[in-house]
């Protein structure tokens, strides 16, 4: 095990041991640091010469995980800031601003289950200015994760607004059969995450889909489906997968939705 491995490991052990005796059998905060760490990776944005990633993070809780942890929430931001700086600070990862991590409450989401939203904030005393009421705003701009795979934007190689890479698109998602048919979504090297839930990357209108159904990742020059826990399962071409390598021409079934995944 590599110091950086024991470094992580240790870091984990802190905030879990810290925390343990509370939140007993409710989201772990080690699990929540586990996560916050994948959206940072995974939303990074590559510059000629710097990584980027996303400074500020939301964690959506449930009810009865937001009842455990709403009078720690204070405690838990710092100790978590902590661990992603150090995390950032590991892989060289440039900030664009102070990391920052907030709670909020999705009375969708069941015990134990978890969905971190991130941005990139290039100045983030703009948002404390928001909050006081003051009005200025100083050339600060927020890029949404979310807006790099808005429809339509296929050709932008970079946002003007932000001077950051955005990535380019490399395939995409075409609804065959169900709600919103013919609807198309665009998918570069950053995470997905495909289902129910309004505020996924796609968002699937099917009674039938998981909030948070299954996942979309790019590695190693292709792209993978995860599905992730859903009720109903997600299907290639028909046979029911857990992970699986795509290729173009692909049909992908979650609840009653039929896509179809295409290289560009």
């Amino acid at each position: 095990m590599g110091f950086l491995t024991k470094l992580e490991k240790l870091s984990e052990k802190y905030i879990e041991g810290f925390f343990k005796s509370r939140f007993a059998d409710h989201i772990q905060p080690a699990e929540i640091a586990k996560i916050l760490w994948r959206e940072m990776r995974d939303s990074k944005n590559v510059s000629v010469s710097k990584v980027y990633v996303p400074n500020q993070y939301i964690v959506f809780l449930g009810p009865e995980d937001w009842k455990t942890i709403d009078s720690v929430r204070s405690s838990l931001s710092r100790e978590l800031k902590v661990y992603l700086k150090k995390k950032a600070r590991d892989k060289a990862f440039e900030v664009v601003g102070d990391i920052t991590i907030s709670f909020a409450l999705d009375e969708e989401l069941t015990l134990g289950s978890v969905t971190v939203e991130s941005s990139f904030v290039e100045n983030t005393e703009v948002n404390e200015a928001a909050e006081t009421g003051k009005s200025e705003t100083n050339n600060t701009i927020v890029a949404d994760k979310k807006s790099f795979y808005h429809p339509g934007h296929e050709n932008i190689t970079e946002n003007t607004v932000t001077n950051l890479t955005v990535p380019r698109v490399l395939a995409e998602l075409v609804i065959k059969a169900g709600n919103r048919e013919r609807t198309k979504f665009a998918i570069g090297k950053q995470g997905v995450i495909i289902g129910r839930r309004k505020t996924n990357e796609i968002y699937i209108d099917d009674a039938n889909v998981s909030r948070a159904h299954a996942s979309i990742d790019y590695s190693e020059g292709n792209h993978f489906i995860t599905d992730l826990g859903s009720t109903n399962g997600t299907f290639l071409n028909g046979s029911r997968v857990s992970r699986v390598k795509l290729a173009s021409g692909d049909l992908i079934k979650v609840g009653t939705t039929l896509l179809e995944y295409k290289v560009v």
